[in-house]
């Protein structure tokens, strides 16, 4: 298995410095980084062929909860598919980015589909000016609920339909 893994013990007791590690505060920890991790693996991905950061796995033995991150990056797109939080379901996160100011994207039908199938937990990211020493990130929740808005438009170059098949 390429890759790393660390194995951190639990400080189980106090020293004159630093407050055991409880169930608690790691539940805490666990929280902050289920909510920081995407923003921070857009700023590690590499596109192409030269290697950058893939994935994140955190497991917490105590809580049994796990954190994983999953990305692929292209010159042109960054995509993580999903960060699973507390519950156990995913939020899906879809990272779009481009080196200019404009949002226009494609938006591929299965990637469409899920924004509509997951609403409240698929976030469409857009990563502005994105080989710029400071580039803008975005979110934009649940982009399905969008839709009929200003905030999102739709170009629908081929529009095709399919009713009932009578045989």
């Amino acid at each position: 298995m390429k890759g790393v893994r660390v194995f951190v013990p639990y400080r189980t007791r106090s020293t004159e410095t630093l407050e055991a590690f409880t169930v608690e505060r790691e539940t805490h920890a666990l929280e902050l980084m289920a909510t920081s991790m995407p923003d921070t693996l857009l700023k590690l991905a590499h596109g192409g062929k030269r290697s950058g950061l893939r994935e994140v796995i955190v497991r917490s033995i105590r809580t049994g909860r796990i954190l994983r991150w999953r990305q692929e990056a292209a010159s042109t797109r960054c995509r993580t598919p999903s960060v699973s939080i507390a519950d156990g379901r995913p939020r899906w996160l879809e990272v779009k980015a481009t080196t200019g100011n404009d949002g226009r994207f494609d938006w591929p039908r299965r990637e469409f589909e899920k924004a509509f199938r997951e609403r409240d937990r698929y976030e469409l990211w857009w990563v502005y000016r994105v080989a710029d020493s400071a580039p803008i990130a975005k979110c934009f929740p649940n982009p399905a609920k969008m839709l009929g808005t200003q905030q999102i438009l739709l170009e629908l170059d081929l529009l095709r339909a399919k009713i009932e098949y009578v045989g």
